[in-house]
């Protein structure tokens, strides 16, 4: 099997039918032996469970399997348990309210089967906020660059290490260098195979193309700051103490204190996010506690943090347009 797309799902049956049809339609123009599909019900309470089996029934291939948990494992339980499963040599943990774009998937299975000892191929996005007829996008051919400077790599998907549906992992290269659930409970165990993978293979490929529409606004459940700086720098640590360059981890925190960590605070005080989605927190003292010593913490996030929001949109243009600029030089200088 060289690819499982495995999607984890939990009480979102119209997303998943969305989902699961902008893969099956797919699949049904290749062969279909190449993947396998896997859909992980943690325990669904509305038809979750119906749609999946509606596909399943359309789908005449035994390629396609549903797991459903007794009872519901978390979220980082459920992408944990779906890449447990995975039987692909590579593997692609689906957002169920995400989209693969059109006439994508045939050329990645190409792309894989041609490149075994890749680490992550990584899959670009774009963000879906109303109907995804509108954004019906199509590609002939992949635009993709093979890097094999690992910290090029970094400063190219940064903080997206973290996306749910952005990364095809090469787990026949890495299974044996894992303990599965040791970040369990973090919401960021996905980052157990994402970073071993990209800092253990030869090299990584990054496909500019948009591959993945991605619903915007449409999670939560979880204490935003504590995750993505407190639980994401202890990963960073362990990975450190591994003997791997802090430099890979240091690219990482600089983009989201110029770009990631503002960006939500704004649209939180905006209301242009469902705050009542998110743990309340105190942004600035998690924040400060893990990055008073680095500037970009005091130019970037401090003032989305306390200026008033209009005032701190126009910081945020700012930002965007400073890491704009610093990436272009990375980029030139290798």
């Amino acid at each position: 099997m060289l690819l499982t797309i495995a999607i984890p799902t939990y009480n979102r049956a119209e997303y998943l039918a969305r989902c699961l049809e902008s893969v099956l339609t797919q699949i049904n123009a290749i062969n279909q032996n190449l993947v396998e599909i896997l859909v992980i019900n943690n325990n669904s309470i509305d038809n979750t469970l119906d749609q999946a089996h509606y596909y399943k029934s359309n789908f005449i291939n035994e390629n396609f399997k549903i797991v459903t948990n007794n009872e519901n494992i978390g979220l980082d339980g459920n992408i944990t348990k779906a890449y447990s499963l995975a039987s692909g040599d590579f593997v692609l943990i689906l957002g169920d309210d995400d989209i693969l774009v059109n006439n994508t998937l045939e050329p990645i299975l190409e792309l894989l089967s041609n490149n075994n000892e890749c680490g992550i191929i990584y899959l670009n996005s774009f963000g879906l906020k109303d109907n995804y007829i509108n954004h019906n996008i199509t590609h002939n051919k992949l635009k993709y660059q093979k890097i094999n400077n690992s910290k090029h790599f970094f400063r190219i998907v940064n903080y997206y290490f973290t996306y749910i549906s952005g990364n095809i992992i090469n787990k026949k290269l890495i299974n044996d260098k894992i303990l599965l659930d040791r970040f369990l409970g973090t919401n960021l165990n996905l980052l157990n195979w994402n970073l071993t993978a990209a800092l253990f293979a030869k090299y990584n490929i990054f496909i500019s193309d948009f591959i993945i529409a991605t619903k915007t606004e449409n999670t939560g459940g979880y204490a935003f700051a504590k995750t993505f700086a407190c639980n994401s720098n202890f990963i960073f640590n362990y990975f450190i103490q591994q003997g791997y360059d802090k430099k890979h981890f240091r690219i990482i925190n600089n983009s989201m204190l110029i770009n990631f960590f503002p960006f939500f605070i704004q649209k939180s005080k905006e209301n242009k996010i469902n705050n009542s989605l998110f743990i309340k927190e105190n942004y600035f003292n998690i924040l400060y506690n893990i990055y008073k010593f680095n500037f970009r913490f005091w130019l970037f996030t401090f003032p989305a943090i306390f200026l008033p929001p209009k005032t701190a949109s126009k910081f945020l243009y700012c930002n965007r347009v400073y890491q704009k600029i610093s990436n272009k030089i990375h980029s030139i200088n290798g």
